[in-house]
């Protein structure tokens, strides 16, 4: 999809409507349970003022607006507790880049709320005085924020935009473009995976119907050993028999380990078997076939949904796929997925040689690795890019998803060893998921329930993002 984004000349042409609505107002509270997308809520002079900021894409970006359909849950983001109570001083544009920079004074200090929405990696960070970095959506190497160097040509191009309410309103338009699509091929990508599933199955099927429908044949080849029973002995790997219905002699192979009346007891068996079998093999296929219809049909009507509400019809068939989906994913992932409140990744292992596949197989050596301390459990995984830390809050997720997934689960409370993976290798042969650590530092928790139920939500979420 071809999206015209967020430009610099746009944030220039906004900042005197956000100098004139929000400076000097009082920040009351952040709504928006995704900490990539959400609502600050400030006041000034007895009036509610809101600034959305987006920090995903397809169109990082932010301005003004009256929409009231965000989700409040301003305890549980990670910035409310950092701007409770602070009051916004001045806003800026840095380097006259897509850089917006709100300096706020609390009743302790003085901090600033630095947004980069950049299309490829949009940020936020929270900076003191100093400009080091006390908290940020994605962590970074460094410990001091520094802008990208200046861009001569970002504001050369004038702004279509001279308002919030224009930009809001062409960019939700593009968005909910953007989403449609992206919906689409999800949905398209499920119904085909499952549309091969089912071809597959019906190869299946097919190949087990002809073998079954040589039932009478190995029956057949039973009653010609019979006729040569005398002749038989263990071991025999072949035997030549005088087979009465083609009139000619032939050769059946034996399985040179099964006593004469084994081989027999063998290829009757079979015949039944395959017999039994054949009753039910013929709607079995037909029901495939019929699957395989259905789905055909559902891939071409999603060509033709164009709103989200026309997407939500395919409900009821997505929901058996990605029931089979889930099941085939859990079978073959040795972790449990879960997400931060910052939406970094977190594994959890499944068990004793899940844990040793998933931390010296699938982890890589920059990622963060933690346990309980002294206690059996599961390991857990965060993944970061290399050079770049876990922010403060999802380490306190994984903090209680190692403490919730350990034998100290009962007693709530429990110190929890934390490293990355580099440091971690294998106790020896034979001892899956057992390790030795060569540096790590120990964190005694409590298990906070709160936090605890916010973990499964997110992950109940992700699994229904269908519904």
């Amino acid at each position: 999809m071809n999206t015209k984004n967020f430009s610099a000349a746009q944030l220039k042409t906004l900042l005197p409507e956000f100098e004139k609505h929000l400076k000097g107002s009082t920040y009351l509270s952040c709504n928006g349970a995704d900490p990539r997308r959400f609502v600050l809520f400030f006041e000034k002079n007895g009036k509610k003022e809101a600034l959305f900021l987006c920090m995903e894409g397809p169109i990082p970006r932010c301005h003004l607006t009256e929409n009231r359909t965000f989700h409040s849950s301003s305890s549980s983001h990670p910035l409310h507790s950092i701007l409770k109570g602070a009051t916004l001083l001045a806003i800026e544009q840095i380097n006259a880049d897509r850089i917006l920079k709100m300096h706020f004074q609390s009743p302790h200090h003085m901090f600033s709320l630095i947004c980069e929405f950049f299309t490829r990696h949009p940020n936020y960070y929270i900076t003191d005085r100093t400009g080091q970095i006390l908290f940020s959506l994605f962590p970074l190497p460094h410990s001091h924020y520094q802008p990208p160097s200046k861009n001569p040509s970002s504001l050369s191009n004038s702004s279509a935009f001279t308002s919030s309410k224009e930009v809001e309103k062409i960019y939700d338009q593009l968005e909910g473009e953007w989403i449609l699509q992206k919906e689409k091929k999800e949905i398209q990508a499920l119904f085909q995976r499952e549309w091969k599933r089912m071809q597959k199955k019906l190869k299946e099927l097919e190949k087990e119907l002809a073998e079954c429908s040589q039932w009478e044949q190995v029956k057949h080849e039973g009653e010609l050993l019979k006729s040569q029973f005398s002749s038989l002995k263990k071991g025999m790997r072949e035997i030549n028999v005088w087979d009465w219905l083609q009139n000619n002699p032939r050769t059946l192979q034996l399985s040179g380990t099964l006593t004469p009346q084994e081989e027999l007891a063998h290829r009757f068996k079979k015949a039944k078997k395959l017999h039994g079998a054949l009753s039910h093999l013929p709607a079995q296929i037909e029901r495939i076939n019929q699957k395989i219809k259905e789905l055909e049909d559902r891939i071409r009507e999603l060509e033709s949904a164009e709103t989200i509400e026309a997407l939500k019809s395919f409900k009821p068939q997505l929901k058996p796929i990605l029931s089979v989906k889930e099941k085939i994913e859990k079978r073959q992932l040795p972790y449990h997925e879960y997400r931060s409140s910052t939406g970094l990744l977190m594994w959890v292992g499944k068990n004793a040689k899940a844990n040793d596949s998933m931390t010296f197989t699938l982890a890589n050596g920059s990622d963060w690795w933690l346990h309980a301390q002294g206690i059996p459990g599961s390991h857990i995984v965060i993944r970061t890019l290399k050079g770049r830390d876990p922010d403060p809050e999802t380490i306190a997720d994984a903090l209680q998803l190692a403490l919730y997934f350990s034998k100290a689960k009962e007693q709530q409370e429990a110190d929890i060893c934390i490293t990355q993976r580099k440091y971690v290798s294998r106790l020896g042969k034979n001892q899956p998921g057992k390790v030795q650590i060569s540096k790590h530092k120990t964190v005694w928790i409590r298990f906070d329930p709160q936090r605890f139920q916010a973990i499964k939500q997110r992950q109940a979420e992700k699994k229904d993002s269908f519904g």
